[in-house]
């Protein structure tokens, strides 16, 4: 199973529009995690190349080639992702043990700073910018 974000479909294509400025917010690489990107790898890794693929493009690399994939399912969880997203920044804002451990973790600017991208990533989704993808592949027979 491949979860992916991407821009949406209808979304302009140039690297140097507006559109594409607005959704790179949350994929930059966050501040916080700098200093111990060596100890935290999957967090470090956030990376802008959503804003560079569509849902199409990867369905083509995953059945092509020597070792295509043989696809099962193919299915948009925007709104489930959109929820997960204000749910995280509703928890990292209101739950006291969720917030203390954050912060302890990285400190106040690290929690100011996830909770912008994550908020900012939310409406991204919602305003149909993003979308998110769930793609179950198998090897091809």
């Amino acid at each position: 199973m491949l979860g992916l974000t991407s821009r949406a479909a209808n979304a302009h294509r140039s690297f140097w529009s507006k559109e594409t400025i607005l959704t790179a917010l949350p994929f930059l690489p966050r501040r916080f995690l700098q200093p111990r990107a060596r100890r935290f790898q999957p967090l470090a890794q956030r990376t802008t190349t959503p804003l560079l693929v569509s849902v199409l493009s990867v369905l083509q690399l995953l059945t092509s080639g020597p070792n295509a994939l043989t696809v099962e399912v193919v299915r948009n969880v925007s709104r489930e992702y959109a929820d997960f997203l204000h749910q995280t920044v509703d928890d990292l804002e209101n739950d006291p043990a969720v917030r203390a451990a954050f912060v302890r973790e990285w400190g106040m600017q690290g929690w100011i700073e996830e909770k912008l991208c994550l908020a900012w990533e939310a409406a991204l989704v919602d305003a149909g910018m993003l979308e998110n993808w769930v793609i179950v592949v198998c090897k091809a027979e």
